[in-house]
This record gives C-alpha cells, sequence and structure tokens, in this order.
C-alpha cells in the first residue's frame, strides 16, 4: 500500500485511494487494475524523459544556430571596420564586379586524377615481377655489351700501338714491307715512269751513235752504262 501510494506520488495525484479502496466491491478487474497502473508507472517517466531531452536538444540546436549568425554578423562587423580604414584605391582594386564558377572544374579535375592514377597502377602483381625480371635481363645484356665494346675499343687500341711500333722498328731496321710498298705504289710508278722515259732516251742516242760510228768500241760501255742507269 505505501509503496503504491509513493508510486502514484512520483507520477502525480492520481487519485488512488478513492479509485482503488472506497468501493472495492464495484470494480471486478481488481488485478488488471493494478497491472494497468504498474504499466503506467514504468512507461510514463519514459516518456516524459525522452520528451524532455528532446526539447533540451531542440533548445541547443537553436542556440548554435543563434550563435553560428551571431558570429557571422561579427565577422561582417569587423570586415566593414577593417573596410572603413583601409583606403579607398585598394578597396577598388581588390573588389570584384564578376565572380566566375566552374561547376564541373572540381569533377573533371579529380576524375583525371583518378583516370590517370587507374591507368599508371599495375593491374596485377605478377605483371610487376615479370616487368622487374624482363628489366632485369635486358640490364643484365646492356652492361654485357658495354663490357664487350670496351674491351674490343682496349683491343683495337693496342693494335695500333703495335702497328706503330712494329713500323717503327722497320723504319730504323730499312727494311721495306708490304704495308709500306702499298702505301707508295702511287709514288713509285711515277718514279718509275722517269726512269723508263730516261732510259728510253739514253737507248735511242747510243743506237744512234752506234749507227754512225760502228767500229767505236765505246759503244758497248755506253750500252751498258745506260742500261745500269
Amino acid at each position: 500500500m505505501v509503496m503504491l501510494k509513493t508510486i502514484t506520488m512520483m507520477l502525480g495525484e492520481l487519485d488512488y485511494e478513492r479509485s482503488y479502496f472506497e468501493h472495492p466491491n464495484d470494480q471486478h478487474f481488481n488485478i488488471t487494475n493494478l497491472i494497468i497502473l504498474l504499466l503506467f508507472a514504468i512507461i510514463m517517466p519514459i516518456l516524459l524523459m525522452n520528451l524532455l531531452v528532446g526539447l533540451a536538444i531542440g533548445d541547443l540546436m537553436q542556440i548554435q544556430q543563434n550563435a553560428r549568425l551571431k558570429r557571422l554578423a561579427t565577422q561582417v562587423q569587423l570586415h566593414t571596420n577593417l573596410e572603413k580604414k583601409l583606403p579607398s584605391k585598394l578597396i577598388q582594386r581588390w573588389t570584384k564586379n564578376e565572380y566566375i564558377v566552374y561547376i564541373n572544374k572540381g569533377i573533371c579535375n579529380r576524375f583525371s586524377t583518378l583516370f590517370k592514377e587507374w591507368i599508371s597502377k599495375p593491374l596485377d602483381t605478377n605483371d610487376v615481377l615479370n616487368a622487374y625480371e624482363e628489366n632485369g635481363t635486358e640490364r643484365v645484356l646492356f652492361l654485357e655489351l658495354y663490357k664487350q665494346k670496351r674491351r674490343q675499343k682496349n683491343m683495337q687500341q693496342q693494335l695500333e700501338k703495335i702497328t706503330d711500333l712494329v713500323r717503327l722498328v722497320l723504319q730504323k731496321m730499312e727494311i721495306h714491307t708490304e704495308m709500306e710498298s702499298n702505301d707508295t705504289t702511287s709514288n713509285d710508278k711515277n718514279e718509275n715512269f722517269i726512269r723508263m722515259q730516261k732510259f728510253r732516251q739514253v737507248f735511242n742516242i747510243t743506237r744512234r751513235f752506234s749507227h754512225a760510228r760502228p767500229s767505236n768500241g765505246n759503244i758497248p760501255h755506253l750500252f751498258t752504262h745506260s742500261e745500269e742507269a
């Protein structure tokens, strides 16, 4: 009895004694009435608390909105005060009559960046590994080719040095080789041609001299001398 009375007092004055105890003979559903009373005592505080919380949240949202508007108003006042203090030339230079906004500019840039990233990224790690292996083999081949070229150049330089030394030795020993003969063929041909012309001239002179004086014994000597020349 005391517990029910305190519960009803916490919920508000529900006229519990008059409804449940003054006329007990008129009540046909005593248990159901008590169950309904207990449900009311449990559910009603919960509903009231939720209602109060909702009201408090609504008040907070309104307070935040008012605070935001007040902050914007203070910012506008601050800017207006600063503009009043600045010179008019600077204000005219900074103010813009038109301001162009490209609606799809950010979307296009984002799409282009995503497309570039998608293209640059590999589709599978196996492709990356295969590409790395191919690059590794190509590097090895390139290094081998580079080494072979360096060796070939070094061998060619050594051969040139050896040939130069051999030429110097042959020049010192006064030995004629095929290389020198090939180098001097053009000069030798010209010299031989000149010598042959001289020899023919001497030979013709001696023949004439022999026909003019056949008894003289100096003709063979001149002929031999011309042949030796």
